[in-house]
């Protein structure tokens, strides 16, 4: 990876009394020249002649560019609920296409 200027905004807002909706933006800007690179290929002579590339990398920046997106709920007996998506907006690299999480907490 390279030199990156990273940058993440956000918001949460209490929709009701007993809802909180919250939101995200995280992003990876890479900057600079590429410093690392695979090489191109390499030539086999046995048991037979043969060339192979090195590695099927894609040659482009990998800018991220992600989005959040989560609910809270809440009662007044101390139980509260959240679930949250977390998305990719632009692809770059490995990326699973949706990312979720569920969690409830109890207060005693």
């Amino acid at each position: 990876m390279n030199d990156a200027v990273l940058a993440t905004v956000g918001f949460d807002v209490l929709a009701l009394p007993w809802l909180t909706v919250a939101g995200d933006l995280a992003s990876q800007w890479e900057i600079g020249k590429e410093v690392f690179s695979f090489g191109s290929s390499v030539r086999y002579t046995a048991p037979v002649v043969r060339t192979l590339a090195l590695a099927n990398v894609p040659d482009r920046r990998d800018d991220r560019l992600d989005g959040s997106l989560g609910i809270k709920l809440t009662n007044n007996r101390g139980l509260t609920g959240l679930a949250n998506l977390y998305f990719p907006l632009r692809g770059a690299g490995l990326q699973a296409p949706l990312i979720w999480t569920l969690g409830a907490q109890y207060d005693f």
